[in-house]
């Protein structure tokens, strides 16, 4: 974030490859995840303001663009709060209270992630593996909301390792 805020923007890189094992338990997977998350929003609070502040002070959509990259929640809670804002206006056009097209907006929000999603998949050309395993999703997306309240005592300057086989 320094260095967006110093001008220096990333470059790609043809040909780098990351290798990383995956953690080996799911309390492992799940560690690893908080402090990626953790972090993010770490840096959301840290850097969003500064960066839109001189987004506008100096006319530099790039930073505008990393300051909306940044402050986006991961997709599993964009997916949660767009499952319930769907049922709750589901809810209240049953009951009468809202007209049904309310439902609308929430529910083309979950549409909206599930083809970013598929496109994704499709544009990597993504084996049929990675299909199956969406199934998935929504229990994984359920442990995230019930473990969401880790992150608001998430501390940026500790670190937990994350287990790898063998250790």
């Amino acid at each position: 974030m320094k260095l967006r805020l110093d001008g220096i923007a990333p470059v790609f890189a043809r040909g780098a490859i990351v290798l990383s094992p995956a953690a080996p338990t799911a309390r492992a997977a799940q560690e690893q995840q908080l402090r990626w998350e953790g972090g993010q929003l770490h840096l959301a609070r840290t850097y969003v303001p500064a960066l839109l502040f001189r987004a506008v002070r100096e006319r530099r959509a790039a930073l505008l663009d990393v300051a909306l990259e940044l402050a986006v929640p991961p997709i599993g809670y964009l997916a949660a709060v767009g499952v319930a804002l769907t049922a709750c206006g589901a809810a209240l056009a049953a009951t009468g209270v809202a007209d049904a097209w309310a439902v609308a907006p929430a529910a083309a929000g979950i549409l909206g992630l599930v083809l970013y999603v598929l496109v994704g998949l499709r544009a990597a050309e993504a084996p049929s593996s990675s299909y199956r395993a969406l199934l998935g999703a929504p229990r994984l997306v359920l442990g995230k909301v019930a473990r969401a309240h880790r992150l608001l005592n998430f501390r940026p300057d500790s670190w937990v390792r994350t287990e790898r086989r063998g250790e």
